[in-house]
């Protein structure tokens, strides 16, 4: 009865779902939330970029290398801390120029000011232009509401296709059921699935 074409949007209470109705196959679920075209700078240097509010448990499942300081944790999720991690291209723009060590340095981002904890690195070019804050922080400070973009998790006990399907079918019903969409229509939500992947290509 609701209208075709409308846009399921993810929210906190599908991070809780996933958590609660899935302890057998979740090991660790997150979320991210994304805020485009944020000037960032320290002293006279800038840079624009996109920032990327995540859970720890990002990095177990996108390439991110820690190049330096650390990721988010779970402390920084609970107290909405104003922490950041950038790329070291970011940190070059921002801090070469001075010879500033980042690691400690608070950078100011829409007149939001944030201490950078980490620098990462990544392979290629790809996602340079990212800057990673808590999940939490960047839901309260741009009113994302309890919106989120992705739903981010590592599994277990899910050797074969079958069973990876299996799991996705139960999942779509869950959170078909907090959106009230079909759990067979596919479109509705895109679940990328690396492990399945990697099944049919073995």
């Amino acid at each position: 009865g609701l209208k075709e074409g409308r846009r399921v949007r993810l929210e906190n209470n599908d991070l809780e779902a996933t958590e609660k109705y899935f302890p057998d196959y979740v090991i660790s679920a997150g979320a991210t939330v994304r805020q485009s075209n944020v000037n960032v700078s320290f002293g006279q240097e800038y840079v624009n970029i996109s920032l990327m509010g995540v859970h720890p448990n990002y990095t177990e499942v996108e390439t991110v290398k820690t190049a330096d300081g650390r990721f988010v944790n779970q402390n920084d999720l609970k107290e909405r801390r104003k922490v950041i991690v950038i790329h070291k291209k970011t940190a070059d723009i921002l801090f070469g120029k001075t010879h500033t060590e980042p690691i400690g340095q608070f950078v100011n981002a829409s007149n939001v000011v944030y201490q950078v904890v980490g620098l990462y690195n990544d392979k290629g070019d790809s996602g340079d232009s990212d800057a990673y804050i808590p999940f939490t922080t960047l839901q309260t400070i741009y009113n994302k509401g309890d919106k989120l973009n992705n739903l981010v998790m590592t599994t277990k006990n899910l050797e074969t296709i079958e069973a990876n399907e299996a799991f996705e079918a139960h999942y779509r019903k869950v959170l078909g059921a907090n959106h009230r969409f079909d759990p067979t229509d596919h479109s509705a939500i895109w679940i990328w699935n690396r492990f399945t992947n990697y099944l049919q290509q073995q």
